[in-house]
This record gives C-alpha cells, structure tokens and sequence, in this order.
C-alpha cells in the first residue's frame, strides 16, 4: 500500500513538472512579471523609514553636484563614478525624497533577480531558475544591498548582465553580443573597481571553447579588446587611487576575514557549511558516477566551472591582493554569492534523485534562508530619529558638536535639507547655527566657546572619530559636565552642561494653583534638555488657614516650618492620586525627596497603577538605596518606568509607605513625568 501510494505521487510530481514545462513555455512572460513583482514587493515594503546614514549620506551629497563636479570629485577618490551618475540624473528626476533615493537600488537588485531567470532558462533549466529566484529574494546580503546608496546592487545587475552577453557569445555565437559584454564590462569597471575578476573568469572560461566554437572565442576576445581600449585612459586614476596599507580603514586580512566573507557569501555559517557539502559531494559524485546513474545527461561541466570560478576566484585572488593593499571586503564581493547560488541550483537542478527526494532537499534548502530572512534590517545610525531629538533641546545658549566630522552630511539631511543641498557652504551654514562638525581635540578646540550653556555631542564610530575620547577630556577641563546621554549602537548623543548648572535643574514655565488646602503644587516646567515636564511639588508644609496635617512635625527641619513623618502608626504618606487619562503620554517619574533616618528601615517610594478591582501595575523603591548615613538629610532620587498597558478607568499613586516602628521623615518631594528618550 505504501508503494502504491509513493507511485502515485510520483506520478503526480511527474505531471506536474511535466505541465508546468507547457505551461511556461506558453506563457513565458508571466515568470517575469512575478519575479519583478516579488521583488519590488519585498524590498520596497518599509523602505520610507528607513533613515539615511553613513555612505548614503555621502553618494547623496555628491550625486546631487554638477557632473563635472563629480568627475572632478572621484579623480582622486576609491569610487568609480558611474552610479555617481547615475544616482545624480535619478535624483533629478525624483528629488532627495529616502523612499526615491533608495528605490534606484531596489530596481537595479529586481534587473539582477530577472537577469538570473532568463540566463538559468535559456543555459540551464527552469527548475534552476526557480530555485536562484528563491534563493535570491531570501538573501539577506541582497536585500540589504537594495537598501542602500552604494553600487554593490547595480554591480550585481551588471555582473549577471556580463555573463548573459559572455553565454551568447561563446554558446550561441551570437555577433551581437560583443558590443553589449564590451560596453557591459566597462560599465562594470566603472562601478567598482574589484570587478575586473569577471573578464579574467570569462577569459579563463573561454579557452573551454576555443576548439568546439572557434568563432564565438574569436567575438569575445574582440569584446575584450575592445573594452580594454575603452577603458585605457581611466587605468592611470585606477592606480593613483589604489590603497595603501595602513593608510586605509580596511586591514590586512587573516584567515578569520577570509572565513567572514565565505560565510557572508552564503549568507551565515549554517548555509555556509550546507554549501560546502553540497559543493564537496557533489564533485565526489561526478568523479565517481561514471555511468551518470545520478546525474542527468545534459550535465554541462564547462558552465558549471565556469559559476565555480565567479563564486571562488575573486574571493581567493582578492585575498591574495589584500596582503599588499587593503581591499578586502564582504560588500565588495558580493557579486560572487550570484555565482554560488546558480552553481547550488543548477547541482540540485540535475540529480537524477526521487522527485520526492528532491522536493525535501529543496524545502530543506529553503527553510533556513526563509526562516532567517530578515526584510528590515537594524538602523545601526538612526540619523531620522535622533537629529529631530537634537533640535527640540538645542536653543540660543547651545552648540552642537558632530564627531566624526564626515557625520555632518547625515545630521544636514534632517536637520534642513536646504543646507544639505548646499554642497559648496554647508559647513558654513551649520556653523551659523553654531553646529560644527569636528575630528578630534584639535579642531574642537577652534570652536569650544564659553558662551554656550550647554553642548549637545553627537558620536558616530568612536573608533575612527575619537577612539582616544580626547573630545570629552577637553570638555571636561572647560568645566562641562555630563549630564545626559541617549541613543543606541554606533550614534549616541551626550549633552554636556557647564558645573555652575545642576544637571537636574528645572525651569518653570507654567503654575497650575490649586484649591486651597491642596499639599500638591502642579506646574509646567521645562529642563535643560529642552523636555517639558510636568512637575507636583510637595514641601510638606501646612496652609496657615487649614487643620494641621497628622503627619506634619516640626522637628527634624530640612526646609521651612513642617516635615512629614512616616511611622507604623502613619504608615502613608500624602499620597497623590491622578487619573490615568492626565499622563496618557507619559511613560517614567522622576521622583527626588529629601529623607531622614534614625535607624534603617523597610520605608519605601511606591507607584501603583489601581483599577476596580486589582493592581494593574505596582513597584517601590527601598529608600535605603539612597539613604547612606543616618541622623542627617539625604537626597534621595530615582526613575520609574510605567508600563506601556494601564487599562481604562484607573488611576496612578504615589505615597511613602513606612511599616516600621523606626521612623523616617520627608520633606520636598518632587514628581517629574516625562517621557524616556531612546536609551542605550
């Protein structure tokens, strides 16, 4: 019975392969347009928020420039300038709008994923073609490349687009292709410059048919001639701009950067190594399956060398190179992970396995891909989110400092677009706003002014910026002071005040008097971090026409007439009791008092969120946290953090509860809600 019903869904996957071939072949266009569509689909989904930040910032900066600007620009710069270009005339078609800007990448990586298609149907098999195109959009090397503002995206589009014309040529002798692959190449040169692998690999994979088609050998090294001749004059820069070691970002690779990348290629360790068995088997097996028990006939040996050596020789040469001149990056050759994943599906494509057999392995191929794929990525500098955060507490006492100094591109982008697009004044224009962008001590120190009552330091990569932290030593030896800091990763912002100002000091803006007899004072304040506040003060005093409160003594005194005493027998102190629809925005208290203690005790600050029937959120602070030294006034202060779920028709409380014999006395307490910002 089992047998039976294997057979059957064999036969079944037999038909179904069978009218799937009909199918497409009829209808040969619809692949196309489901490709285009999953791609445009998954990769632009989201794309809006995303912030612009590091190399975005400078492709836009520059692209926005006059061509000859450009030109002028990348002559002395490790940039090829065709996307250069490129992103300048799309930029003026669409404006410095993110979703636009990023789109550009997103329509080069779909070219790359329809590019895959038509050369697997056309050289290989459909079956290749379905399993790269899967393989393509769960890449995660890819999608983040189709986020950014760099030409890795447009190199795969050109890369896949080189082999298409290379495959016409030496398969199909095709005459037309010489042009497209010379001009291909050359464009290919101008994107990146660790691209000349690929007319080495075609070259290497041309003498494979230089007795079996003569003619279509003789159109491509015309191709190559010819490209070489177009590119002569762009070699003298080529070399100007070549890296020197130790006077470039990148380091001299060891065997664990080799081992990175390999693994990036593939997409993480787990697939890496799945890869490597795959590879590592499958020559086992053509080495041993003379008969071609299992693999199919039309096995073709030159093609799959040929996407074995896009996939390892610019991996393995540019290490090489790199032990001279510091080249060696991940993004720089991803490129090659086109040729492993044509290569793995082609191998799968072949094996003359089970169609049962082969749907688990290509399920099983998928399933970590899938379940790894990650569509939004994490904003390592969100430049979107915290520019806004530095304006709203910037003022005409404050100075801004930018480090590293290149960050000064993303902070102009969101602080106001017309002085980013101003590329010949845009530092004079921030510095205006007194926002100076600054490298190290040295430049800090052209700038530091004593007018400014307080500094807002924006730090992107310290390691490159200020990996010493002299900024801060000089800061502090000016008499500033850090009083705040916020953000996450590679962007912090820490903003300073001078030591004549208390960190925690806090400006009335608004009084709200209450009725009489009220204890609580409410009122709107603003601090030095430009966060407005609203603030209930209770100096435990007692309004001359009201009846004395029962908690109210005069002795020990911290401040004016009255303390308030917390005893077993006054276990409570002077709650304050809110609605929670009045901090409906609110999301942490500050809570600062002044406490006395004779002995230690259990006395605790508690906030409570009360519904109906049960607690909907309760936590305390133990006073003893603060409280180091007893018979004298301690300031104790702390922050609570308010649960996002409050429920409807509940109300908020604070008091200071106290259920030991041994007192403790309170006086100016203070309440502050506000809003967290993003911490670290």
């Amino acid at each position: 019975m089992q047998l039976t019903y294997l057979l059957k869904i064999n036969k079944w996957l037999n038909d179904l392969s069978e009218g799937t071939n009909r199918f497409l072949i009829k209808h040969w266009w619809l692949p196309y347009i489901l490709i285009a569509a999953i791609n445009l689909l998954v990769r632009l989904w989201g794309l809006s928020d995303e912030s612009i930040y590091g190399d975005d910032a400078f492709s836009i900066f520059h692209a926005q420039q006059p061509l000859l600007n450009i030109h002028e620009n990348l002559l002395f710069d490790r940039n090829p300038p065709l996307y250069f270009f490129l992103l300048h005339f799309w930029i003026k078609l669409f404006g410095l709008n993110v979703f636009f800007l990023k789109g550009l990448s997103v329509l080069f990586t779909t070219g790359t994923a329809i590019l895959l298609w038509k050369i697997s149907v056309k050289y290989f098999n459909q079956l290749t073609g379905f399993l790269v195109s899967v393989f393509f959009v769960f890449f995660n090397g890819w999608m983040e490349v189709s986020h950014e503002l760099r030409s890795f995206a447009l190199v795969g589009f050109l890369t896949v687009l080189s082999f298409k014309f290379y495959l016409d040529i030496i398969r199909q002798n095709r005459k037309s292709g010489l042009f497209g692959l010379a001009i291909t190449n050359v464009l290919l040169l101008f994107s990146h410059y660790i691209t000349f692998y690929i007319p080495v690999i075609q070259v290497i994979g041309s003498f494979f048919y230089i007795k079996t088609n003569v003619k279509g050998f003789r159109y491509f090294i015309l191709s190559q001639l010819l490209a070489f001749l177009l590119y002569l004059p762009w070699i003298k820069i080529v070399i100007e701009n070549i890296p020197e070691k130790g006077k470039f970002w990148l380091i001299t690779p060891g065997i664990e950067q080799l081992n990175s990348v390999f693994m990036n290629i593939s997409g993480n360790p787990f697939i890496w190594k799945t890869h490597l068995i795959i590879l590592g088997a499958f020559i086992l097996l053509f080495l041993l399956d003379k008969k071609k028990i299992f693999i199919k006939k039309g096995f073709d040996i030159k093609l799959a060398f040929i996407l074995l050596l896009w996939y390892l020789l610019p991996i393995i040469i540019n290490f090489l190179l790199a032990q001279y001149t510091p080249i060696f990056r991940y993004k720089y050759l991803i490129y090659t992970s086109l040729g492993l994943l044509l290569l793995i599906s082609y191998i799968i494509s072949i094996l003359k396995i089970h169609p049962i057999l082969k749907l688990i392995l290509i399920l099983a191929l998928f399933h970590t891909p899938y379940r790894n794929f990650k569509p939004k990525f994490i904003i390592y500098e969100n430049w979107k989110e915290i520019v806004p955060k530095v304006i709203k507490q910037k003022d005409d006492n404050t100075m801004v400092l930018i480090c590293d100094w290149s960050k000064h591109r993303e902070f102009a982008y969101y602080y106001n677009l017309e002085i980013f697009k101003d590329y010949i004044s845009i530092i004079p224009e921030l510095k205006k706003n007194h926002i100076h962008a600054i490298a190290d001590s040295n430049s800090l120190k052209t700038v530091l002014y004593k007018w400014a009552d307080k500094i807002i330091y924006v730090r992107s990569h310290d390691n490159v910026g200020d990996p010493k932290n002299t900024n801060v030593a000089l800061l502090n030896r000016n008499n500033y002071r850090l009083c705040k800091k916020f953000g996450k990763d590679y962007l912090h912002v820490e903003i300073y005040l001078k030591d004549s100002i208390p960190c925690d000091s806090l400006i009335p803006v608004q009084f709200y008097p209450g009725e009489n007899c009220e204890m609580w004072k409410k009122s709107l304040v603003r601090s030095f971090y430009y966060d407005t506040l609203i603030s209930y003060f209770n100096g435990m005093e007692n309004d001359p026409d009201c009846e004395l409160v029962s908690n109210r003594v005069s002795s020990p005194v911290y401040q004016g007439k009255y303390v308030a005493i917390v005893i077993d027998s006054l276990e409570y102190c002077s709650p304050l009791i809110l609605p929670i629809h009045e901090i409906d925005t609110i999301n942490a208290i500050d809570i600062s008092l002044m406490a006395f203690m004779e002995n230690f005790n259990d006395a605790r600050i508690v906030i409570s969120i009360e519904g109906e029937n049960n607690p909907v959120f309760r936590t305390n602070y133990d006073l003893k946290k603060s409280v180091k030294n007893l018979n004298t006034w301690e300031k104790v202060s702390t922050t609570i953090k308010l649960p996002d779920k409050r429920g409807k028709n509940t109300e908020l409380r604070f008091y200071i509860w106290n259920p030991d014999p041994d007192p403790v006395y309170i006086d100016n307490v203070k309440l502050s809600f506000r809003n967290l910002p993003l911490e670290n």
